[in-house]
């Protein structure tokens, strides 16, 4: 399904929770590498119709790219890679 949500190009991550779905992604219209920030956190009850919850979790400069998580006991935990060389791991309640 096509959307109005901007991508950079990279591949956000869909999480599904108890009765929300969760989108890890780098909202950002320009494409391109560089373009892969800043690190946002969207949340849906309404089958993703709309995001009542946008949280930036960082927009520190660089790539993030390949993200991959889960919930459980009420937490979304998911890894990111920043740049090509480092990982990060985020644990958010």
């Amino acid at each position: 399904m096509k959307t109005d949500i901007p991508n950079p190009g990279n591949k956000p991550k869909l999480i599904m929770m108890e009765n929300k779905i969760a989108l890890i992604h780098t909202p950002n219209a320009s494409a391109g590498f560089e373009n892969r920030n800043p690190l946002s956190l969207w949340i849906s009850s309404d089958d993703m119709k709309t995001w009542e919850m946008r949280i930036e979790l960082t927009d520190f400069p660089g790539a993030y790219c390949y993200c991959d998580g889960f919930y459980e006991n009420e937490h979304i935990l998911f890894t990111i890679e920043h740049n090509r060389h480092t990982i990060f791991f985020f644990d958010i309640e």
